[in-house]
């Protein structure tokens, strides 16, 4: 059987759509996972899972100086701003348990510390 350019292309599709399904971690997670309202299981050793949820991310902008025409990148204004999706490996993750305990971490902590589960 001979395969013509349109079953090479839905084959391609539904590949490419089976990849990005096939490799989500609950350990590992990825900043498309996290968002606020998302809860994550903290396997500590006080408490074996303990559940915390995401209030907000900031992220890091620079914004241009008013006035200026020429400017320096020394001169930009670094502004934490909320954000709804992970942007940066830098991005501020602010969580909250039952307690109303809040802990502020950043996202290259949260994926790669295998303390933290989805």
């Amino acid at each position: 059987m001979l395969k013509t350019k349109n079953t090479l292309k839905t084959q391609t599709k539904r590949e490419a759509q089976t990849f990005s399904y096939r490799f989500k971690d609950a350990i590992f997670f990825d900043k498309c996972d996290l968002k606020p309202g998302t809860k994550l299981y903290h396997s500590g050793r006080r408490i074996a899972t303990e559940v915390w949820e995401i209030i907000y991310i900031s992220s890091l902008f620079r914004e241009k100086p008013e006035g200026k025409k020429n400017y320096s990148a020394k001169d930009k204004k670094k502004i934490l701003r909320k954000v709804n999706e992970v942007r940066h490996l830098t991005d501020r993750i602010v969580l909250a348990n039952s307690f109303g305990q809040r802990k502020y971490l950043s996202f290259s902590y949260l994926c790669y510390s295998a303390l933290w589960r989805l």
